[in-house]
């Protein structure tokens, strides 16, 4: 989207149609977690039914009460900070409103991923959205720094030299797959060839939530010895 906007085309459809995919992406990435435990070594079909039950009883219950505190408790206890005219206390009770929310959802064993995006749509349902927006943009680029920062942290050098041909043939592949299927679903939707590309080249990389898919499935045996480096060097790569 940056890019998008920097181009001055982040009105047009197909950076519209980019950013609802990648919303999209962002928001599937659950199921996975959801199914993950089943598919891994040890679950099996007899305990898909009751973990799904389960995790989606959490996460509804979850929901509801991002929902409550969207409409009855953010609104309100902002308008009270905003009316002390502090635009550091503002900040610092948005701030943790979020954080409080995302540790909300770690505590109910949903993913802390999941409850940031859930306390974004809260607070951006209240008439101080466009007030939140101004004030957090300088820490988005400062958070933005941090996560590339954490995920080329992550990265043994010395295992991705190793496996540089598999490195290289999965971030092509990654590339060249996702960039054709969204330039084909684009033109599917009737929109231009401008517009296609447009969303294939934005949509082409890894989603940043597959990281913390691959982190998770990373800390069972699913993956061989080397593998998740390669699959994560590649996604930085992409």
């Amino acid at each position: 989207m940056k890019l998008y906007n920097d181009m001055g085309i982040s009105a047009s459809s197909g950076a519209r149609l980019a950013l609802g995919v990648a919303i999209f992406q962002d928001i599937f990435i659950i199921v996975f977690l959801v199914l993950m435990p089943a598919l891994l070594p040890g679950g099996g079909p007899e305990a898909m039914g009751p973990m799904l039950a389960a995790t989606l009883g959490k996460g509804a219950a979850f929901v509801g009460i991002a929902i409550l505190l969207a409409r009855f408790v953010i609104p309100r206890l902002l308008h009270a900070v905003a009316a002390t005219r502090s635009r550091e206390l503002f900040t610092l009770t948005v701030v943790g409103l979020c954080v409080g929310v995302a540790f909300l959802a770690a505590l109910m064993d949903l993913s802390l991923v999941l409850g940031a995006f859930v306390a974004g749509l809260a607070v951006s349902e209240c008439i101080y959205k466009h007030r939140i927006l101004s004030d957090i943009a300088p820490l988005k680029d400062l958070f933005l720094t941090i996560f590339f920062v954490s995920v080329g942290l992550g990265i043994d050098l010395a295992a991705a030299v190793e496996e540089w041909k598999l490195i290289l043939a999965v971030a092509g592949g990654l590339i060249l797959g996702k960039s054709l299927l969204v330039a084909v679903i684009a033109r599917l939707m009737s929109l231009s060839w401008r517009a296609a590309v447009y969303a294939a080249i934005g949509l082409g990389s890894a989603g940043e939530f597959s990281l913390v898919l691959l982190a998770k499935t990373s800390e069972t045996a699913f993956w061989p010895a080397g593998t998740s480096q390669a699959l994560l060097a590649a996604m930085a790569l992409s």
